[in-house]
């Protein structure tokens, strides 16, 4: 009502304008940096070459530096994270912090180091739909609240899944052509009595003389204690280094490499080529066949020689050892249905 126009209310305004520019230019300029998490996973590329951890994180902070955004927390993943039964720790820790609110999105190498499976994306994105986040890598951007991007993360995850499923049936079909070679594959837990990164000639030597003892002594009634006290005495532990049980000294005693034999999920595939078996296989089965019919009795000892054995002949169940005592502590034996 003060003013003739809408031209004059204009120019009036003018100046208070231009200060609130001005001001909301100034705000700009101050606003907080946004924080973006790097993470990294250990991986093969596809000329069968290892993706250095250092090369990727070092292409990602560039990327930062690009954008313009503070880094935060660097989280990393082995070379074993791609497999779906593998904890990945760094990515859990990552999207802690983003649920969070602790960083605003973060920053990979490609889409196929974050995410293994559809379900990770997922995963992602129902913590985006909570919070606005960004998603970068050294060959572009991602917003995660956008429809299109989250489309196109979609489809790379989805392509990516496929990838890793060739190199798993590839790598599989490699290896079962090398066990029927008769080779035998590397990587895992040492077997003991077998060489190993962490096993000297000296101590593979040791734990193959208590290999070839404990086979016959077994066979002849030896009880699987005794075999775990004199391995326990002997100070050769499997490769966890934890002393042996009568269970995990039976365990190393069914290992069919001793027999020269390659075992791949519990079936014998195979024979190792030009190698000499550790114990004789006519030994080996002797030994298995007695640990199959103790399967269900006690320790394997003379003293109760038909426990698991023998049957009842009236209602046909097995017999286990329950001795009697006389008064004189004199020991009877005895079974009972």
């Amino acid at each position: 009502e003060d003013y003739p126009d809408a031209r004059t209310y204009a120019r009036a305004l003018a100046p208070e304008m231009e200060r609130a520019v001005a001001e909301g230019g100034s705000a700009a300029r101050h606003r907080p940096t946004a924080v973006m998490d790097l993470y990294a996973r250990m991986s093969v590329g596809l000329d069968g070459k290892e993706e250095n951890i250092e090369n990727q994180l070092a292409d990602m902070e560039k990327r930062a530096a690009h954008l313009g955004v503070q880094v935060g927390e660097r989280f990393t993943d082995g070379k074993s994270a791609w497999k779906p039964g593998v904890r990945r720790r760094g990515w859990e820790q990552l999207n802690a912090r983003m649920k969070a609110g602790q960083s605003d999105g973060a920053i990979i190498w490609h889409v196929d180091r974050l995410m293994r499976l559809p379900r990770d994306l997922e995963t992602l994105l129902s913590i985006a739909d909570e919070r606005q986040l960004k998603l970068a890598s050294a060959h572009g951007s991602r917003d995660l609240s956008d429809p299109d991007d989250r489309s196109s993360l979609r489809s790379e995850v989805a392509h990516a899944c496929r990838s890793s499923d060739d190199t798993s049936r590839r790598s599989k079909r490699k290896n079962a052509g090398k066990r029927e070679r008769g080779a035998v594959l590397k990587g895992g837990r040492r077997a003991f009595g077998w060489p190993g990164k962490s096993a000297s000639e000296e101590q593979v030597k040791a734990e193959r003389e208590l290999l070839t003892w404990a086979y016959p002594f077994v066979r002849d009634g030896g009880s699987m204690r005794a075999v775990a006290k004199k391995w326990n005495d002997a100070q050769l532990y499997g490769h966890s280094g934890v002393p042996w049980t009568p269970v995990t000294a039976r365990r190393a005693l069914m290992c069919q490499r001793h027999a020269g034999r390659i075992e791949h999920h519990g079936v014998v595939v195979g024979k190792i080529a030009d190698h000499k078996p550790l114990i004789d296989p006519e030994l080996f089965d002797e030994v298995q066949a007695l640990f199959a019919s103790r399967s269900r009795g006690g320790q394997f000892t003379t003293r109760s020689i038909g426990g698991g054995i023998l049957s009842c002949s009236e209602c046909a169940g097995k017999l286990v050892s329950q001795p009697r005592y006389k008064r004189d502590k004199t020991r009877v034996p005895a079974y009972k249905c």
